[in-house]
């Protein structure tokens, strides 16, 4: 047996185990650089073949599965339910949410695992810009435009390999038309035994313990803050907000999902997950919960039929299949195993509907950006900054001094804040910048941060 030490790695300085993945790695980068931009036309006529270097996807989008999405995550938006009401606002039909069809996995590219015994995914950073609506029967061709790798490991060197990983693309529909443009970032921390027998049969993935943080019980008082926060909700719809309206600092009224009893599932190649709970509004109705069992350890009530608080999703071609049962409705998970995490969508697409309450049907979200697991150091993870993308909860003042702290789990509420931290003109349209963060019943408990450029209507247009 070796001595169960660890190889100490240098910026720059790959090992000889390292060595020929860093070279495949940048072998992919340049091969997208020579490539250039894609050629759209090629690519819809079927001239470039699905799994050529930055030709990642196809999505056909089906109507039922817009429909899911928009009924679990954002059930009051017409815009995303109804044919006409879309068309009286300039829409051909009902549009897709803005990250239906950015799948992170069909952009972000891993480095190669064989370069390492463990692996620490951290400081996840991804964003979408929203350039044309999606409509139920389009086909999205799903292209990577640029792979960068950053080597933050320290200049004295730690045991950690410390990579920022990036992806640029693009979404094309069937007319060639480019409908979204993506990033997608994280952090790969790496480390290895100097001694490979060391490694034994160790899983190599590694996690901060967020199961640190207590176990919630919802009190009655909570509750009620919770259907406090419901009636308090006001989705404005039909209701112009004009950007002349908007002042920076202006906070949006907080929205509150959950708590969610199970997170959505990746699904290839949607940027929008399956399976998972909604929010059961109807919970603020007395005769309602006194149908249902209440969980003595977390206070969350659950009823008889799973259905009701998860949506039936809609039939699809998963390429996962095999791997293991398709995620759908089912009873919560043994009490005797950790909770499970929500992915990083969930939070994004519950902060749509935050979003589309505060600007309405006449607004466009131009941009969505969020992130997750940004500071991992209460839970023993000091890793370099992702340098590779934009600040979030630094740029709202109401976050001063704060970070994302945890992460979310199962039981947890979707409570989220956002506020206004600036607006501007830009070629004759108006915007504004829009920071949300996202936390547990608790305000100070902090998982999920984000922001969106919002685009609205001027009374001088």
């Amino acid at each position: 047996m070796g001595t169960g030490k660890f190889v100490t790695v240098y910026p720059g300085q790959w090992t000889e185990r390292e060595k020929p993945y860093a070279e495949e790695y940048f072998a992919k980068i340049k091969e997208l650089e020579d490539r250039g931009p894609i050629d759209v036309q090629a690519l819809i006529s079927g001239k470039i073949e699905k799994g050529t270097q930055g030709f990642s996807n196809i999505l056909e989008v089906k109507e039922d599965m817009m429909l899911y999405n928009a009924k679990k995550y954002d059930p009051e938006n017409k815009l995303y339910q109804d044919d006409e009401y879309a068309k009286s606002l300039g829409y051909k039909a009902k549009i897709a949410m803005p990250a239906f069809a950015a799948h992170d996995d069909s952009f972000l590219t891993a480095f190669n695992g064989k370069a390492r015994d463990f692996l620490a995914v951290t400081g996840l950073h991804h964003e979408i810009e929203q350039l044309a609506p999606v409509y139920a029967g389009d086909t999205l061709y799903l292209v990577k435009d640029k792979l960068e790798l950053i080597d933050l490991t320290p200049e004295t060197g730690s045991i950690y390999r410390n990579l920022v990983l990036k992806t640029t693309g693009s979404v094309y529909n069937q007319n060639g038309e480019k409908v979204l443009e993506v990033l997608f970032s994280a952090r790969e921390n790496l480390k290895s035994y100097e001694d490979p027998a060391d490694m034994g049969d160790q899983r190599g993935w590694e996690s901060p313990d967020w199961w640190t943080r207590p176990e919630h019980y919802y009190t009655d008082e909570e509750w009620q803050s919770i259907f406090d926060t419901w009636a308090a909700e006001n989705y404005r719809g039909d209701e112009i907000l004009y950007w002349e309206d908007v002042n920076i600092g202006d906070m949006p009224n907080v929205t509150i999902d959950g708590p969610i009893h199970a997170s959505c599932n990746p699904t290839p190649p949607y940027g929008m997950a399956v399976g998972g709970s909604r929010t059961m509004k109807e919970l603020a109705d007395p005769a309602v919960r006194a149908k249902m069992t209440r969980d003595p350890k977390f206070g969350v009530y659950v009823p008889e039929d799973m259905k009701e608080w998860d949506p039936e999703v809609p039939p699809y071609d998963d390429p996962r299949a095999k791997m293991g049962p398709p995620p759908g409705a089912g009873g919560p998970p043994p009490k005797e195993i950790k909770r499970s995490i929500f992915i990083n969508f969930l939070g994004r697409d519950f902060a749509i509907h935050h979003i589309n309450n505060w600007a309405g049907s006449h607004s466009w979200i131009q941009n969505i950006r969020w992130g997750i697991m940004t500071h991992p150091t209460e839970q023993g993870f000091d890793f370099p900054k992702n340098t590779a993308v934009s600040e979030m909860i630094e740029k709202i003042p109401a976050m001063a001094g704060k970070k994302c702290n945890t992460h979310g789990l199962q039981y947890d509420v979707m409570k989220i804040h956002s506020q206004v931290y600036d607006k501007y003109e830009k070629d004759g349209e108006h915007f504004v910048e829009l920071g949300f963060w996202i936390t547990t019943i608790n305000d100070d408990e902090i998982y999920e941060e984000g922001g969106a450029t919002i685009k609205l209507p001027s009374r001088e247009s």
